[in-house]
């Protein structure tokens, strides 16, 4: 007869087996079918260039996986991205410690360990790409934007070592946690890198940029993957931040004021390593537009305070609903749109243009802005040819002097230069094509080389480069200037015996406009520039201008006698070596009087009159002082001398000293 009671332990001991296997095999099936989350498996070594190939492994690329956690994933199913290529990650386990070698070819790494074939090999490039891998759920894994800058070894980055992980376990030092393999094959796959090392963060987050979006929003970047950041602007505290690997987002409580505002605060990167204080200022502009030019008698250009970065032709109509049949910003630097229309404006005629939608690169936005230009055909004579160098030393180069004479600003955009034989046959033109504004009574040295002018001359001024700069004769020759409607403005002849007869070489001596009331094909308004400013005045009033009329409005010569000067060699300290002008105009009234020294640089060193009376007999002496009351170092100064009296009757005159050594 069966005994249950004697059976009970021994069925106690086998059903309690059974529950032991059940519970162990559904801790086996959970660790294994357990998604892997971000950095349990890592990308621990690639190689992406096998060029020249390694020195003993197979000279193929492979991207070794490394479980950085104590459990066994299977990979089946994952996805590993490369670039903008996705693969099917086929069945592979790996387990905690352990190593997984995905390759082109799995036979080839067999020996080193578990590998599969699992990406495309041209796929895996040095260019620099973005690798990715995620989990059956979708979730990353593990992700990495490598370059060739990942070696951090210069004589290694030239192929044929893999880069590996310096520290398996740290996900916050990017870069920086990376190094070319020391290993002499060329790497280590499935087995601990050659450069492994537990990492210390020592290094404390940086701010490396700080760049505005919005007007209520900037992005401020750092050297290392960052967890918080605690910052204010102007001192007020953001209503939102956002962050994203290295950059943090920050979202204002209202718009920035215009100007400059300062960020400050404190950042704390992912592996909890906090900044010192980290400051950065931001100029915020706000869109407007700064001015509106008639450039031509078809195209307006439109300045605004920033870059316009979207625009249409549509967001550009003239009162009479003409819109530009084309709309395109200038290249010169600045911020100008320049808008061209199929019909003319007329002359003097007075436009208003409404600009509505026209936003830059941070949002900011124009809306139904209504502005007003005017359009003035540039006519003959208002800008002159003032100065011409056209048989330069050696080394030098030849130029034309522009000088505005209209009584208002005039844009250069399409002026056209041209050469000329002594027979009137073209030699050269050059078109100017910068859209830049030559204000009233101002110079413009056109040229092929302007810093080449700026240097060998001291070039004053608006200094225009034209790559074409017309060929002109080094004996004789014509030159003429046309507005970019074709007008002509100004001419003239230029001929070897126009000098001065006291000069034996005329080489490297321009020829000088006396009078820009005398007309420019008048051979007797020229005449060589003085010898004391080096035989040239680019940018600066010549050196033999007369600018002086009677009172019925004709030119007179000022007596030699009406200014005297002593101690043009002057010595600093010695009073009896003091420059000295001492004038006496013969004119019904004294004339107002002012005297300025510059350097041989044209900058203002001293204003040694100021708008007093002339009386006969006047003294003005200078002591060789700056404004600054320090004595000038020695050299050639210019003095320039200007004089008017209350009938409208004009007087300038430069005239040169040397200082000395001093006493």
């Amino acid at each position: 007869m069966f005994n249950l009671s004697s059976a009970m332990p021994r069925i106690l001991i086998i059903w309690c087996a059974i529950m032991f296997s059940v519970a162990a095999a559904v801790a086996q099936e959970s660790a294994v079918t357990r998604q892997a989350a971000f950095g349990e498996i890592i990308f621990n070594e690639i190689m992406v260039d096998i060029n020249p190939a390694p020195y003993s492994l197979p000279a193929k690329k492979f991207i070794e996986l490394y479980n950085a956690s104590d459990q066994t994933f299977e990979l089946e199913g994952y996805t590993l991205r490369i670039g903008d290529r996705d693969y099917t990650m086929p069945a592979a386990s790996v387990e905690g410690g352990g190593y997984l070698i995905l390759a082109s070819d799995a036979a080839v790494f067999e020996r080193y360990g578990r590998c599969v074939t699992a990406f495309q090999e041209s796929k895996l490039t040095i260019a620099g790409k973005h690798i990715e891998l995620l989990n059956s759920l979708g979730s990353v894994v593990d992700s990495l934007t490598y370059s060739k800058d990942y070696y951090n070894d210069r004589d290694r980055s030239e192929g044929g070592f893999s880069m590996e992980r310096l520290d398996p376990y740290n996900n916050c030092t990017g870069i920086l946690n990376w190094h070319s393999s020391s290993d002499l094959s060329g790497g280590t796959p499935g087995r601990q890198n050659s450069v492994y090392k537990i990492y210390v963060d020592e290094t404390v987050p940086d701010l490396v940029g700080c760049e505005l979006l919005t007007n209520s929003s900037l992005r401020l970047d750092f050297t290392e993957k960052i967890g918080s950041v605690d910052f204010a602007i102007s001192g007020t505290k953001p209503s939102q931040c956002r962050i994203d690997g290295q950059s943090a987002v920050l979202t204002l409580t209202k718009p920035l004021q215009e100007g400059v505002s300062t960020v400050n605060g404190r950042a704390v990167d992912v592996c909890g390593t906090q900044s010192d204080v980290l400051t950065a200022d931001v100029n915020y502009v706000p869109l407007r537009v700064e001015s509106v030019y008639a450039v031509s008698s078809y195209q307006v250009l439109v300045n605004f305070s920033t870059a316009a970065s979207v625009y249409e032709n549509e967001n550009f109509i003239l009162e009479n609903g003409a819109m530009p049949s084309l709309s395109e910003p200038i290249n010169d630097g600045g911020n100008g749109i320049l808008l061209t229309f199929a019909d003319d404006f007329a002359q003097d005629s007075r436009q208003r243009l409404t600009i509505d939608g026209v936003e830059n690169n941070i949002h900011d936005c124009i809306e139904n802005q209504n502005v007003t230009f005017r359009y003035h055909r540039v006519g003959e004579g208002d800008l002159i040819i003032n100065e011409v160098l056209y048989y330069p030393n050696v080394g030098m180069k030849r130029y034309v002097e522009l000088y505005n004479n209209s009584g208002s600003d005039i844009f250069l955009f399409g002026l056209v230069l041209s050469g000329y034989t002594a027979a009137g046959d073209l030699l050269r033109s050059c078109i100017v094509d910068g859209y830049t504004i030559l204000p009233d009574g101002g110079f413009a040295i056109v040229t092929a080389d302007t810093a080449n002018v700026a240097l060998n001359y001291n070039a004053k001024g608006l200094l225009v480069e034209a790559s074409r700069f017309p060929s002109l004769n080094t004996s004789k020759g014509y030159i003429s200037l046309r507005s970019a409607d074709g007008v002509l403005l100004d001419s003239m002849y230029y001929d070897n015996q126009m000098h001065s007869n006291l000069l034996t070489n005329k080489r490297g001596v321009a020829l000088e406009r006396i009078s820009v009331g005398a007309p420019s094909l008048d051979a007797d308004n020229w005449t060589s520039a003085s010898e004391q400013f080096g035989f040239a005045t680019p940018g600066f009033i010549n050196s033999c201008a007369k600018e002086s009329e009677d009172d019925n409005g004709g030119d007179v010569d000022l007596p030699n006698q009406a200014i005297t000067i002593e101690n043009r060699l002057m010595h600093p300290g010695d009073s009896d070596k003091e420059f000295a002008m001492t004038f006496n105009f013969d004119r019904p009234t004294d004339p107002m009087l002012s005297v300025t020294i510059y350097d041989d640089h044209g900058r203002e060193v001293r204003c040694i009159a100021s708008e007093i009376m002339a009386y006969p007999g006047l003294t003005v002496v200078w002591d060789g002082r700056d404004r600054h009351g320090s004595y000038c170092k020695s050299g050639i100064y210019v003095v320039l001398v200007k004089a008017v009296d209350d009938t409208g009757w004009s007087f300038v005159r430069k005239e040169a000293c040397v200082i000395g050594n001093f006493r």
